[in-house]
């Protein structure tokens, strides 16, 4: 039983340096923004695991479900021996994949799952070690954004590397173009990538996706502001600023903010940093992009991958994109 390797590329100081440099801009730029990557520390992911069990979050139950019906075609088409995953969490939705590379060819030989979120991956290792015990698994704690190439160096000789779960909508344009070259670079030739996206659809139906009934996408959001405090020591009433996302159609994404309820003055002692939020000012938190039919083909054709296969499932809500690297 190979023993799961877990390397941490991504230190704690590594971290509070990106923080300070990314608060200290957000806080002093007009508008305010930061990156939603922020949001996912230890109590950020608790609430999003719960956030998909939520009535109007179908984002997740719609691509494991997507994934449940094509992954046998994706074992057929794609024969390979390592599956690399950005942004892997807990892998439960890449335990599909597995099944049915067991199911037709016998185990995935390599896994390599990276992430942010040291507690995820750790969880994450001992539950598919369990699982998979034949599996070779090498957890990384990194960013993708920095970590891209390093990844695609690891694994066996016919690898397939995953982004689920529309995380690509975080991404601008100019990111998204900057990504896809990166991993192009990255990944050796006849290397397959599998993109999960999300779909446009009647815009009431997304926005509530981001704004549940429960309350708790507004817990979620606000969660950014209490890890400030905990982490940069800093003085923000979370519960003066109030949840709002909506859709952005010159954009074509979704746009979530904190917007504040009284004027406030905001003490970062952390950073030695002051800053001032106006009564209604919004501090935006997240972006999460929709895309139309065949857009993201087009996308990682014009960045010089070979599209292999599109599923879409019955109601166009999320897109599951296999393409290869030319050989």
């Amino acid at each position: 039983m190979p023993i799961p390797l877990l390397e941490v590329r991504l230190t704690e100081d590594d971290i509070l340096r990106a923080l300070h440099t990314d608060v200290t801009t957000a806080l002093t730029s007009t508008p305010k923004r930061i990156h939603p990557r922020w949001r996912w520390d230890s109590r950020g992911s608790e609430l999003y695991e719960l956030i998909n069990e939520t009535p109007e979050y179908f984002s997740y139950r719609t691509e494991r479900a997507l994934l449940q019906s094509i992954a046998p075609e994706l074992a057929g088409l794609a024969t390979v021996d390592t599956l690399i995953e950005l942004g892997s969490g807990l892998s439960e939705k890449t335990q599909i994949i597995f099944d049915a590379y067991s199911k037709e060819y016998g185990d995935v030989e390599h896994f390599i799952p990276l992430d942010v979120s040291i507690s995820a991956l750790r969880q994450a290792l001992t539950a598919l070690s369990n699982r998979y015990p034949n599996m070779a698994i090498h957890g990384l704690v990194a960013d993708f954004n920095s970590d891209l190439e390093s990844a695609c160096e690891l694994g066996g000789d016919r690898r397939m590397l995953l982004f689920l779960g529309g995380t690509v909508g975080n991404l601008t344009p100019p990111e998204r173009e900057h990504f896809f070259g990166s991993l192009r670079a990255g990944l050796r030739p006849g290397d397959y990538f599998l993109l999960g996206s999300h779909l446009i659809t009647d815009i009431p139906r997304m926005e509530a996706a981001y704004a549940d009934s429960s309350g708790l996408c507004t817990e979620f959001n606000r969660n950014i502001l209490r890890m400030l405090n905990t982490r940069l020591d800093a003085d923000f009433d979370p519960e003066a600023f109030e949840h709002v996302a909506r859709w952005n159609d010159a954009e074509g994404r979704i746009e979530v903010f904190l917007e504040a309820s009284r004027p406030m003055d905001v003490h970062v002692r952390g950073l030695e940093l002051r800053t001032s939020f106006a009564k209604g000012e919004w501090f935006q938190t997240d972006v999460s992009a929709k895309f139309g039919s065949g857009a993201m083909a087009t996308e990682l054709s014009t960045a010089g991958f070979e599209i292999t296969r599109e599923w879409v499932d019955d109601e166009h809500l999320h897109s599951l994109l296999l393409a290869r690297k030319p050989l």
